[in-house]
């Protein structure tokens, strides 16, 4: 057997739509990180760019780190830890949760607004402009530094006219990290 593992994290970000689905389809969403045949990461990275036999289940490497995505999900998911040992298999560790298609999948979304943080107490006020043409990406940071870079895969926006943005066709079982490009002289402020 290969088993996919999904990190806490990632089952605790479901959590709440998890407990919106049937037991089968509960079961669906578990019987899918479950292959009957034995994968090792060397046999899981020669696939790139193909499913694993059987499956519908995608593998893509970007910069030596290995990706699934199973058919319900928008975004690949990183292999985080590969091999693990067990008594009728091997497991392998994810940073988010495979879904089969039809199953919750891009239906998150994540909306906000850039803005000019007048009195810098880091709430938008009525008053306070937004910022036009400001870059702003989602990402999962699988090495927690911040910074999307590497394997890290971006999903990036323009704010509109008056600084908002919508970056939609996310994975609700997978927590992303939200950066964005200030123009020159613009800093950021926390609330």
């Amino acid at each position: 057997l290969t088993v996919f593992a999904s990190v806490i994290s990632s089952v605790d970000a479901a959590a709440y739509r998890v407990a919106l689905l049937t037991p089968a389809q509960l079961e669906a969403v578990i019987n899918y990180h479950v292959l009957t045949a034995r994968y090792l990461a060397a046999d899981v990275l020669a696939l790139d760019g193909q499913t694993i036999p059987g499956t519908d289940i995608a593998v893509t490497v970007v910069d030596g780190s290995v990706f699934v995505q199973g058919a319900g999900n928008t975004t690949p998911i990183e292999i985080i830890a590969t091999d693990i040992t067990a008594a009728n298999g091997v497991i392998h560790k994810l940073a988010g949760i495979l879904l089969p298609a039809g199953l919750m999948n891009g239906d998150a979304t994540i909306t906000g607004t850039v803005f000019d943080d007048a009195n810098f107490n880091g709430t938008h006020d009525g008053a306070e402009a937004g910022i036009a043409d400001v870059t702003v990406t989602a990402f999962i940071d699988t090495n927690g530094n911040g910074i999307q870079d590497g394997a890290e895969i971006p999903r990036s926006v323009t704010t509109a006219a008056d600084g908002s943005y919508v970056i939609d066709g996310l994975t609700m079982s997978i927590i992303y990290t939200v950066t964005q490009e200030l123009p020159f002289g613009v800093r950021d402020t926390a609330a």
